[in-house]
């Protein structure tokens, strides 16, 4: 079996617009959550710059508290 892997800033762009959507925040409205600014949401989004670690866990703790996931680039609201 072939197991693909997934780019890490495909990873980070899918999970944080997924989660911008469903809460239907706004990329400066993100950033206040996190204590970060638009401008670097903004450079996420786009690709080739990723969060720091510490930007990553609460952004992983964001999704897990909304249950949303992020396979192979490809955003999922995944529900139980």
């Amino acid at each position: 079996m072939h197991v693909t892997s997934i780019e890490p800033d495909h990873y980070w762009l899918s999970l944080i617009k997924q989660i911008r959507d469903v809460n239907k925040w706004s990329q400066a409205e993100f950033a206040s959550r996190i204590g970060s600014n638009q401008e670097t949401v903004s450079r996420w989004e786009r690709g080739g710059v990723l969060p720091s670690l510490a930007k990553q866990a609460q952004i992983e703790r964001i999704a897990e508290q909304l249950q949303l996931s992020s396979i192979n680039g490809i955003a999922l609201i995944v529900r139980l």
